[in-house]
């Protein structure tokens, strides 16, 4: 039996369209039966509780983070910096049907020397991880 890589997604909430697709992607690893499990932050969104600290720690202990860049948000690439700094893969992602933000990604600096991945919902989203499931085990 394959081993099972556990992954973190990191998403802004305000996009409806990847706020869907990361929602459903438990479901649709489960239906393919791919050997991943990725959590998400929304999975910590209790009420009273610090929302930081257990991303982080999920981010430490998981095998890799698959983060949205389709548009930038502060929360995202603050989670994307913490894997990088603890020497975590990063999976970066764009959504081909939100218009990116490519102005922004160049000033910013940070992505243009890494690649990233469209995809257009879960399916695309889990089937890319598959891939890199098997790669990687």
């Amino acid at each position: 039996m394959p081993s099972i890589l556990s992954g973190f997604a990191a998403y802004p909430s305000s996009l409806r369209e990847v706020r869907d697709t990361f929602g459903q992607l438990s479901q649709e690893i489960q239906r393919r039966h791919l050997p991943l499990h990725v959590d998400t932050w929304e999975n910590n969104d209790i009420a009273g509780y610090c929302l930081v600290d257990p991303i982080l720690e999920k981010i430490q202990t998981a095998d890799f983070l698959v983060a949205d860049i389709t548009r930038l948000n502060f929360n995202v690439i603050y989670e994307i910096g913490y894997a990088i700094a603890k020497s975590k893969r990063v999976i970066l992602l764009q959504n081909r049907a939100i218009r990116p933000q490519p102005e922004l990604m160049q000033e910013l600096g940070l992505f243009d020397t890494t690649g990233w991945k469209l995809y257009q919902n879960s399916g695309d989203l889990s089937q890319y991880l598959g891939r890199f499931a098997v790669l990687s085990g």
